[in-house]
């Protein structure tokens, strides 16, 4: 959305790619391959940036640091380590090592996705954490 097209053109200091079948409005170049290539771009990657998806797999699973973008349910549902496998589907793709953004609302570990949300994430300011229901 809007906050990713603004964070990505305020940091120049950053190389940006898209991969997939179809290229979204994000002021970046993309690439379109096969699996194998998008597996090539995600090991070569030091973050990834994006929703829980194949890709995010591949990434958290050669150590980049994620910051995944998540709307599936309202973050204070959402605890980590995961101790249920009901629920959306997506819930089964949080690792407690990436970073989680929300795009409307901020809640237990999730993070209200922003500009500066992001900087924070980047520099460090923003870890990962865990949450355990009480």
């Amino acid at each position: 959305g809007k906050v990713l097209r603004n964070w990505i053109q305020d940091r120049g200091d950053l190389e940006f790619v898209q991969v997939g079948s179809h290229p979204s409005k994000l002021p970046c170049p993309h690439i379109a391959g096969t699996l194998d290539d998008y597996i090539k771009v995600a090991g070569s990657c030091s973050h990834y940036v994006g929703i829980p998806s194949g890709l995010m797999h591949v990434a958290t699973a050669f150590g980049v640091k994620c910051f995944v973008l998540v709307g599936c349910m309202h973050p204070n549902q959402i605890v980590l380590p995961m101790h249920r496998t009901r629920g959306p589907e997506e819930l089964l793709w949080f690792y407690p090592q990436n970073i989680h953004f929300h795009e409307s609302i901020q809640g237990g570990f999730i993070h209200k996705v922003s500009v500066e949300s992001l900087d924070d994430a980047w520099d460090g300011i923003i870890q990962p954490r865990r949450v355990y229901p009480t």
